[in-house]
Protein backbone atom coordinates (compact mmCIF):
# COMPACT_ATOMS: atom_id res chain seq x y z
CA UNK A 1 0.00 0.00 0.00
CA UNK A 2 2.77 2.39 0.88
CA UNK A 3 4.56 1.56 -2.37
CA UNK A 4 1.45 2.39 -4.40
CA UNK A 5 1.06 5.71 -2.62
CA UNK A 6 4.73 6.51 -3.19
CA UNK A 7 4.41 5.71 -6.89
CA UNK A 8 1.32 7.89 -7.26
CA UNK A 9 2.98 10.78 -5.44
CA UNK A 10 6.10 10.34 -7.58
CA UNK A 11 3.99 10.40 -10.75
CA UNK A 12 2.30 13.60 -9.58
CA UNK A 13 5.68 15.15 -8.87
CA UNK A 14 6.89 14.15 -12.34
CA UNK A 15 3.81 15.64 -13.96
CA UNK A 16 4.24 18.88 -12.01
CA UNK A 17 7.93 18.98 -12.97
CA UNK A 18 7.01 18.38 -16.62
CA UNK A 19 4.46 21.19 -16.49
CA UNK A 20 6.96 23.50 -14.84
CA UNK A 21 9.54 22.59 -17.50
CA UNK A 22 7.08 23.36 -20.29
CA UNK A 23 6.18 26.69 -18.70
CA UNK A 24 9.87 27.52 -18.32
CA UNK A 25 10.45 26.67 -21.98
CA UNK A 26 7.53 28.88 -23.03
CA UNK A 27 8.86 31.71 -20.85
CA UNK A 28 12.28 31.24 -22.41
CA UNK A 29 10.85 31.53 -25.94
CA UNK A 30 8.91 34.64 -24.99
CA UNK A 31 12.00 36.24 -23.44
CA UNK A 32 14.03 35.44 -26.56
CA UNK A 33 11.40 37.07 -28.74
CA UNK A 34 11.38 40.14 -26.48
CA UNK A 35 15.18 40.27 -26.61
CA UNK A 36 15.23 40.13 -30.43
CA UNK A 37 12.58 42.88 -30.58
CA UNK A 38 14.60 45.02 -28.19
CA UNK A 39 17.76 44.48 -30.27
CA UNK A 40 15.88 45.59 -33.40
CA UNK A 41 14.64 48.70 -31.56
CA UNK A 42 18.19 49.47 -30.43
CA UNK A 43 19.48 49.13 -34.00
CA UNK A 44 16.72 51.39 -35.31
CA UNK A 45 17.48 54.00 -32.65
CA UNK A 46 21.18 53.86 -33.57
CA UNK A 47 20.30 54.50 -37.22
CA UNK A 48 18.08 57.42 -36.25
CA UNK A 49 20.89 58.80 -34.10
CA UNK A 50 23.32 58.56 -37.05
CA UNK A 51 20.80 60.33 -39.28
CA UNK A 52 20.43 63.15 -36.74
CA UNK A 53 24.21 63.47 -36.48
CA UNK A 54 24.48 63.74 -40.28
CA UNK A 55 21.76 66.43 -40.32
CA UNK A 56 23.58 68.24 -37.52
CA UNK A 57 26.85 68.23 -39.51
CA UNK A 58 25.03 69.53 -42.59
CA UNK A 59 23.49 72.35 -40.55
CA UNK A 60 26.88 73.22 -39.06
CA UNK A 61 28.39 73.42 -42.54
CA UNK A 62 25.54 75.63 -43.77
CA UNK A 63 25.92 77.88 -40.72
CA UNK A 64 29.65 78.17 -41.39
CA UNK A 65 28.97 79.17 -45.01
CA UNK A 66 26.36 81.71 -43.86
CA UNK A 67 28.86 83.10 -41.35
CA UNK A 68 31.46 83.50 -44.11
CA UNK A 69 28.90 85.28 -46.31
CA UNK A 70 28.06 87.62 -43.43
CA UNK A 71 31.75 88.36 -42.92
CA UNK A 72 32.13 89.14 -46.63
CA UNK A 73 29.07 91.40 -46.53
CA UNK A 74 30.51 93.18 -43.47
CA UNK A 75 33.74 93.89 -45.34
CA UNK A 76 31.82 95.18 -48.36
CA UNK A 77 29.70 97.30 -46.04
CA UNK A 78 32.79 98.85 -44.48
CA UNK A 79 34.12 99.69 -47.95
CA UNK A 80 30.78 101.22 -48.96
CA UNK A 81 30.68 103.20 -45.70
CA UNK A 82 34.14 104.63 -46.37
CA UNK A 83 33.09 105.57 -49.90
CA UNK A 84 29.94 107.22 -48.57
CA UNK A 85 31.97 109.25 -46.08
CA UNK A 86 34.36 110.34 -48.82
CA UNK A 87 31.45 111.29 -51.06
CA UNK A 88 29.87 113.29 -48.24
CA UNK A 89 33.14 115.19 -47.83
CA UNK A 90 33.25 115.86 -51.56
CA UNK A 91 29.62 117.00 -51.47
CA UNK A 92 30.46 119.51 -48.75
CA UNK A 93 33.39 120.77 -50.81
CA UNK A 94 31.18 121.06 -53.89
CA UNK A 95 28.61 123.02 -51.92
CA UNK A 96 31.35 125.42 -50.87
CA UNK A 97 32.51 125.69 -54.49
CA UNK A 98 28.97 126.40 -55.65
CA UNK A 99 28.64 129.05 -52.98
CA UNK A 100 31.89 130.69 -54.11
CA UNK A 101 30.77 130.51 -57.75
CA UNK A 102 27.45 132.15 -56.91
CA UNK A 103 29.30 134.93 -55.12
CA UNK A 104 31.64 135.26 -58.09
CA UNK A 105 28.66 135.35 -60.46
CA UNK A 106 27.07 138.15 -58.48
CA UNK A 107 30.37 139.99 -58.46
CA UNK A 108 30.70 139.53 -62.22
CA UNK A 109 27.20 140.87 -62.72
CA UNK A 110 28.08 143.94 -60.66
CA UNK A 111 31.29 144.36 -62.64
CA UNK A 112 29.36 143.95 -65.88
CA UNK A 113 26.97 146.71 -64.87
CA UNK A 114 29.91 148.88 -63.92
CA UNK A 115 31.51 148.06 -67.27
CA UNK A 116 28.38 149.06 -69.15
CA UNK A 117 28.26 152.30 -67.19
CA UNK A 118 31.95 152.86 -67.92
CA UNK A 119 31.31 152.19 -71.62
CA UNK A 120 28.50 154.71 -71.60
CA UNK A 121 30.83 157.23 -69.99
CA UNK A 122 33.69 156.40 -72.35
CA UNK A 123 31.49 156.81 -75.39
CA UNK A 124 31.19 160.46 -74.50
CA UNK A 125 35.03 160.81 -74.42
CA UNK A 126 37.34 161.05 -77.44
CA UNK A 127 37.51 157.89 -79.58
CA UNK A 128 41.14 156.89 -78.91
CA UNK A 129 40.78 156.97 -75.13
CA UNK A 130 37.47 155.11 -75.37
CA UNK A 131 39.00 152.32 -77.50
CA UNK A 132 41.96 151.88 -75.12
CA UNK A 133 39.69 151.75 -72.09
CA UNK A 134 37.38 149.28 -73.83
CA UNK A 135 40.32 147.08 -74.74
CA UNK A 136 41.45 147.03 -71.12
CA UNK A 137 37.92 146.15 -69.99
CA UNK A 138 37.67 143.39 -72.59
CA UNK A 139 41.02 141.97 -71.47
CA UNK A 140 39.84 141.84 -67.86
CA UNK A 141 36.52 140.29 -68.87
CA UNK A 142 38.32 137.68 -71.00
CA UNK A 143 40.59 136.73 -68.10
CA UNK A 144 37.63 136.39 -65.75
CA UNK A 145 35.75 134.29 -68.31
CA UNK A 146 38.75 132.00 -68.81
CA UNK A 147 39.08 131.53 -65.05
CA UNK A 148 35.35 130.83 -64.76
CA UNK A 149 35.53 128.31 -67.62
CA UNK A 150 38.50 126.59 -65.98
CA UNK A 151 36.64 126.35 -62.65
CA UNK A 152 33.56 125.01 -64.45
CA UNK A 153 35.66 122.36 -66.19
CA UNK A 154 37.15 121.29 -62.86
CA UNK A 155 33.70 121.08 -61.29
CA UNK A 156 32.38 119.13 -64.29
CA UNK A 157 35.27 116.68 -64.08
CA UNK A 158 34.78 116.26 -60.35
CA UNK A 159 31.03 115.72 -60.78
CA UNK A 160 31.66 113.17 -63.52
CA UNK A 161 33.99 111.28 -61.18
CA UNK A 162 31.31 111.41 -58.48
CA UNK A 163 28.73 110.09 -60.94
CA UNK A 164 30.99 107.14 -61.78
CA UNK A 165 31.55 106.45 -58.09
CA UNK A 166 27.82 106.70 -57.46
CA UNK A 167 27.10 104.17 -60.22
CA UNK A 168 29.73 101.85 -58.81
CA UNK A 169 28.30 102.22 -55.29
CA UNK A 170 24.79 101.59 -56.58
CA UNK A 171 26.01 98.39 -58.24
CA UNK A 172 27.66 97.35 -54.97
CA UNK A 173 24.48 98.17 -53.08
CA UNK A 174 22.39 96.07 -55.46
CA UNK A 175 24.83 93.20 -54.96
CA UNK A 176 24.65 93.65 -51.19
CA UNK A 177 20.84 93.66 -51.34
CA UNK A 178 20.86 90.41 -53.32
CA UNK A 179 23.34 88.91 -50.81
CA UNK A 180 21.09 90.05 -47.97
CA UNK A 181 18.05 88.47 -49.59
CA UNK A 182 19.93 85.20 -50.10
CA UNK A 183 21.14 85.32 -46.48
CA UNK A 184 17.60 85.94 -45.23
CA UNK A 185 16.38 82.96 -47.26
CA UNK A 186 19.25 80.85 -45.90
CA UNK A 187 18.44 82.04 -42.37
CA UNK A 188 14.77 81.07 -42.75
CA UNK A 189 15.78 77.69 -44.18
CA UNK A 190 18.23 77.12 -41.31
CA UNK A 191 15.54 78.09 -38.80
CA UNK A 192 13.12 75.61 -40.33
CA UNK A 193 15.73 72.83 -40.49
CA UNK A 194 16.80 73.56 -36.92
CA UNK A 195 13.22 73.46 -35.62
CA UNK A 196 12.52 70.22 -37.52
CA UNK A 197 15.71 68.61 -36.27
CA UNK A 198 15.10 69.68 -32.67
CA UNK A 199 11.46 68.60 -32.77
CA UNK A 200 12.07 65.18 -34.29
CA UNK A 201 15.33 64.69 -32.45
CA UNK A 202 14.38 65.89 -28.99
CA UNK A 203 10.65 65.19 -28.82
CA UNK A 204 10.83 61.96 -30.85
CA UNK A 205 14.00 60.02 -30.15
CA UNK A 206 14.75 60.88 -26.51
CA UNK A 207 11.29 60.19 -25.05
CA UNK A 208 11.21 56.91 -26.96
CA UNK A 209 14.62 56.05 -25.50
CA UNK A 210 13.28 56.80 -22.02
CA UNK A 211 10.23 54.56 -22.56
CA UNK A 212 12.33 51.72 -23.98
CA UNK A 213 14.83 51.97 -21.16
CA UNK A 214 12.22 52.11 -18.38
CA UNK A 215 10.07 49.34 -19.90
CA UNK A 216 12.75 46.91 -21.04
CA UNK A 217 15.52 48.01 -18.67
CA UNK A 218 17.86 48.99 -21.55
CA UNK A 219 21.39 50.35 -20.90
CA UNK A 220 21.75 54.07 -20.30
CA UNK A 221 22.27 55.78 -23.69
CA UNK A 222 23.75 59.11 -22.51
CA UNK A 223 20.59 61.03 -23.26
CA UNK A 224 21.58 63.79 -20.82
CA UNK A 225 24.62 64.65 -22.96
CA UNK A 226 22.49 64.69 -26.11
CA UNK A 227 19.96 67.02 -24.44
CA UNK A 228 22.76 69.34 -23.31
CA UNK A 229 24.27 69.42 -26.80
CA UNK A 230 20.90 70.17 -28.38
CA UNK A 231 20.19 72.94 -25.87
CA UNK A 232 23.63 74.39 -26.53
CA UNK A 233 22.98 74.24 -30.29
CA UNK A 234 19.68 76.07 -29.77
CA UNK A 235 21.40 78.81 -27.77
CA UNK A 236 24.18 79.25 -30.37
CA UNK A 237 21.71 79.36 -33.27
CA UNK A 238 19.53 81.89 -31.44
CA UNK A 239 22.55 84.15 -30.80
CA UNK A 240 23.63 83.87 -34.45
CA UNK A 241 20.13 84.79 -35.63
CA UNK A 242 20.09 87.82 -33.31
CA UNK A 243 23.47 88.99 -34.62
CA UNK A 244 22.25 88.49 -38.17
CA UNK A 245 19.12 90.60 -37.48
CA UNK A 246 21.27 93.40 -36.05
CA UNK A 247 23.53 93.24 -39.09
CA UNK A 248 20.52 93.48 -41.42
CA UNK A 249 19.26 96.57 -39.55
CA UNK A 250 22.69 98.16 -39.90
CA UNK A 251 22.69 97.47 -43.63
CA UNK A 252 19.25 99.03 -44.00
CA UNK A 253 20.43 102.19 -42.22
CA UNK A 254 23.49 102.38 -44.47
CA UNK A 255 21.25 102.04 -47.53
CA UNK A 256 19.09 104.93 -46.33
CA UNK A 257 22.24 107.06 -45.86
CA UNK A 258 23.36 106.17 -49.38
CA UNK A 259 19.96 107.15 -50.80
CA UNK A 260 20.19 110.51 -49.00
CA UNK A 261 23.67 111.10 -50.46
CA UNK A 262 22.32 110.28 -53.94
CA UNK A 263 19.56 112.85 -53.43
CA UNK A 264 22.15 115.47 -52.40
CA UNK A 265 24.17 114.65 -55.51
CA UNK A 266 21.09 115.22 -57.67
CA UNK A 267 20.59 118.64 -56.03
CA UNK A 268 24.25 119.47 -56.65
CA UNK A 269 23.90 118.39 -60.27
CA UNK A 270 20.96 120.77 -60.71
CA UNK A 271 22.93 123.60 -59.09
CA UNK A 272 25.90 122.84 -61.34
CA UNK A 273 23.70 122.98 -64.45
CA UNK A 274 22.28 126.29 -63.28
CA UNK A 275 25.78 127.70 -62.71
CA UNK A 276 26.88 126.53 -66.17
CA UNK A 277 23.87 128.20 -67.76
CA UNK A 278 24.70 131.41 -65.90
CA UNK A 279 28.32 131.33 -67.06
CA UNK A 280 27.22 130.67 -70.66
CA UNK A 281 24.79 133.57 -70.47
CA UNK A 282 27.56 135.82 -69.17
CA UNK A 283 29.87 134.66 -71.97
CA UNK A 284 27.20 135.46 -74.57
CA UNK A 285 26.76 138.92 -73.06
CA UNK A 286 30.51 139.51 -73.24
CA UNK A 287 30.60 138.32 -76.86
CA UNK A 288 27.71 140.64 -77.69
CA UNK A 289 29.56 143.49 -76.01
CA UNK A 290 32.70 142.70 -78.02
CA UNK A 291 30.71 142.74 -81.25
CA UNK A 292 29.16 146.06 -80.32
CA UNK A 293 32.60 147.51 -79.63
Amino acid sequence: MNTTENLSSTEQDLRSCRDALERASADKDMLQRQLSSQLLDIERLKQEKESLLVQNRVLERELHEAREKLSHCSKNLNVVTDNVNQNETLIIQLKEDLKHRDEKYLRLQAEFRNTMESIAILLSLPTRFAIDALRDKLGLESQQLSRTAHVNEQVTTRLRILEDERNMLEAKLHKLESDLNSLELARDSLRKDKSNMLYYGYYGTLPRLRRERSFHDLPYLKETAVVYQLQRRIKILREQLQRKDLHLDLLRRKLSVQEESCRVRAVLQAERDEALSRSKKLARQCDKLSVQL
